[in-house]
């Protein structure tokens, strides 16, 4: 199990790195929503907000929305950063939309976008290097 500061340490470097995670103790997934709240318990010190990933977006948003009728919160899908490329939706949506093209029934082709795919969102992550050197590999297809 990982303690608290091991957690908020991986956090802040992830952060620091241009990565936005999940604000559930723990979760070192990248966020893809924020939950604001503006007005009312439970913001009554001012107006706030916690990110959430997919996986823990409708807990946090059932935590939060606890506040009473007086409390508005907003939900709030978060804008990609600079050097993220896709939405976890967004990169399903491109890779079936590959996959299900009438037009080309060549798998080699087809396996080799899926890879230039994966490998474009991993680069958006800070795995660059890595990507480089496996795609400098010789690959049995194409």
């Amino acid at each position: 199990m990982t303690t608290f500061a091991d957690w908020a340490l991986a956090k802040r470097r992830q952060e620091d790195a241009g990565t936005p995670t999940c604000d559930t103790q723990g979760c070192l997934q990248r966020a893809t929503r924020e939950i604001w709240c503006t007005k009312g318990p439970p913001c009554l010190n001012g107006p706030w907000r916690v990110r959430a990933c997919p996986t823990h977006f409708p807990e946090q948003y059932e935590i939060y929305r606890v506040g009473g009728p007086d409390s508005q919160l907003e939900v709030r899908d978060m804008k990609m950063e600079e050097g993220i490329v896709l939405s976890p939706e967004e990169f399903l949506t491109k890779a079936r939309t590959k996959a299900e093209d009438p037009d080309d029934d060549d798998p080699e082709s087809t396996h080799v976008d899926h890879d230039r795919l994966m490998a474009e969102v991993l680069e958006s992550l800070g795995y660059g290097e890595g990507i480089k050197y496996i795609m400098g590999l010789k690959r049995w297809y194409a």
